[in-house]
């Protein structure tokens, strides 16, 4: 009788072991058969096309002074639709106005200018403000390096600067103008900006103007 329990209890004992090893390679199988989850790719950070160029130039640091800076800004100080008087009354050193390009012609059409000079980068500069009808309509710094080095420098500084301040500009490209000329604009706000460089005389231009460069070549 012991003997038959005994036997009873192994039976039962050695299936319990069977079990749980057909539990535990189960077990095993199904993490093998797992298929691993793939792993999210990372996004490549993309870099900014640069409106005006393919590839991102070396950054210029032109030196500029307060006084410099406030130049360059000069829209802030007076928006197109600004009169002379006011330009006058914060800036008394300024010549007064005279009839566009001396014609009377165009003074009977209500177009005048103001002709000064101003130093900018410790430089003698022109700055020339014109006036429909007592109303600033542009403004435009002349300036002349003949050192093709310290022009190019001047040319993309003043690029980067205002890239910086009122946004990207476009800078037409080779197709569009001829190989010794350079301009960039910006068309984004409603007072246009213009910046031109004569590669062959060192003459570097810019100013703002109340309508699209296209449509006024300083």
């Amino acid at each position: 009788m012991n003997l038959l329990k005994n036997l009873l209890i192994l039976v039962i004992s050695l299936s319990v072991i069977s079990c749980s090893s057909d539990e535990e390679r189960e077990v095993k199988n199904t993490d093998n058969n797992k298929v691993a989850a793939p792993e999210p790719k990372k996004e490549e950070k993309k870099k900014e096309l640069l409106k005006e160029d393919e590839y991102e130039e070396t950054k210029v640091d032109l030196g500029l002074s307060k006084e410099d800076q406030n130049l360059l800004m000069l829209s802030e100080t007076f928006p197109m639709g600004t009169h002379f008087k006011s330009i006058h009354s914060k800036m008394p050193e300024f010549k007064g106005i005279r009839p566009e390009g001396g014609s009377d012609d165009l003074a009977a059409q209500g177009l005048t200018e103001s002709k000064n000079k101003v130093t900018f980068l410790g430089k003698p500069a022109d700055l020339e403000f014109n006036f429909k009808n007592d109303s600033l309509y542009s403004y435009y710094f002349t300036i002349t390096e003949t050192d093709f080095n310290k022009s190019e420098k001047l040319y993309r500084g003043i690029k980067q600067f205002y890239n910086k301040k009122i946004g990207q500009g476009k800078e037409i490209g080779a197709e569009e103008e001829t190989r010794d000329k350079k301009t960039c604009v910006w068309t984004e706000k409603s007072s246009y900006g213009i910046l031109t460089y004569n590669l062959n005389t060192g003459l570097i231009s810019w100013g703002f103007q109340n309508s699209k460069p296209d449509d006024i070549n300083f």
